[in-house]
């Protein structure tokens, strides 16, 4: 939504909530995807519309730090990196932003409040 963060434009503000460590890391087990969904505070894409870049992309900010792949070398080498913030903001930074890159984790490295984005071709009009 531009350049300077609008607080309340996205849903970028909840509580964060202390997961349970080992209940998620029981997975496949129920109680994971129970500790998840207590965790879980996204919101449907789309839904604060003020959440919106100029191009019409909704939540770049906010509702879950997603998967990308890197696009310069991290400290550890992973092909992938978590960037942007969640719903309880970003982790040890003062303020929500789209800047945000976490290259902590290996891919294969899964957290209740990370996601990715299916991406396509915008329709042409």
């Amino acid at each position: 939504y531009g350049h300077r963060y609008k607080p309340g434009a996205c849903n970028d503000n909840a509580s964060w909530k202390s997961p349970a460590w080992s209940r998620l890391g029981s997975y496949p087990k129920v109680r994971a995807f129970e500790e998840a969904a207590r965790l879980y505070q996204a919101a449907p894409s789309g839904s604060f519309a003020e959440c919106r870049s100029d191009e019409g992309v909704f939540d770049m900010l906010g509702n879950v730090t997603e998967w990308v792949t890197r696009s310069s070398a991290t400290r550890r080498g992973h092909r992938h990196v978590v960037k942007g913030c969640f719903w309880a903001g970003c982790f040890k930074e003062p303020e929500a932003n789209c800047d945000f890159v976490n290259g902590a984790h290996p891919g294969s490295f899964r957290s209740y409040e990370f996601g990715f984005r299916c991406c396509s071709d915008a329709a042409k009009k």
